[in-house]
């Protein structure tokens, strides 16, 4: 919802918190960097492991000749695992170290209790077996879809999205004597008169005094289109969270 309205501070998703599980074991919780990006209406976050055996190397003790550097695990002895823990989140939710650099050495080795938990924007278990040979990389997505065929979902809600972008512009809500269509990107008509943009617990809200109107969306400066509703009379739209990807 905060694609419609200002985050307070940044909350788009930075790391990847990961454990694996096999029968009679576990991995260390392991910290990996994530790339985000948008695709038409979803958002993505990409993560990957260094390589089929480690999720990369923790910096370890002064040795001749330099550091040694330790891998981590993310299978057992056998190179496998049947389960993978991925907890999504903003770097900032992290607790304050008492040696900030000890604790990036050991990266990306690092425990539950050095986050807030609570905070954590996405949490889920697959099951996903992994063989001894493979190397595994992983993207979730999140798409926005709708569910009537009167509501328009624009490309904008996900380029623009505070999950993965910071970036803000500002939204106005649009009306205009032309109907939507699936695929597009920009708004139609003007400005609507005495407008207003409410969120308030997964619902947008839009007033504006305009009649004789064929559609309302909402749109940014540039004119690109977020959301569109070719039913004049409906102003309140409700966006639900689906665990299922």
């Amino acid at each position: 919802m905060y694609t419609f309205k200002t985050a307070p501070g940044s909350r788009h998703i930075t790391n990847a918190l990961i454990r694996t599980y096999w029968t009679g074991g576990q991995s260390e919780y392991l910290e990996l960097p994530v790339v985000g990006y948008a695709s038409a209406n979803a958002v993505n976050f990409h993560f990957k492991f260094r390589d089929n055996f480690s999720a990369g190397m923790s910096i370890g003790n002064q040795v001749i000749g330099g550091k040694k550097v330790i891998p981590n695990p993310y299978v057992n002895e056998n190179g496998e695992y049947e389960q993978i823990e991925i907890n999504l989140f903003n770097d900032r939710i992290k607790s304050v170290a008492t040696d900030e650099l000890a604790r990036a050495r050991l990266l990306p080795k690092t425990s539950l209790d050095q986050y807030n938990a609570n905070e954590i924007t996405f949490s889920k278990t697959y099951q996903r077996k992994k063989d001894a040979y493979e190397h595994h990389s992983f993207t979730v997505c999140f798409e926005i879809k709708s569910l009537e065929d009167d509501i328009i979902i624009g490309p904008a809600i996900a380029k623009d999205n505070p999950l993965w972008w910071s970036a803000r512009l500002e939204q106005f809500v649009y009306v205009s004597s032309e109907k939507y269509n699936i695929g597009d990107k920009k708004i139609k008509g003007s400005k609507a008169l005495n407008q207003n943009i409410t969120i308030s617990n997964g619902y947008v809200v839009v007033s504006f005094d305009n009649t004789d109107i064929q559609s309302w969306a909402i749109g940014d400066v540039d004119g690109n289109l977020y959301i569109a509703c070719n039913r004049p009379s409906v102003r309140t739209i409700q966006f639900q969270r689906r665990k299922t990807l």
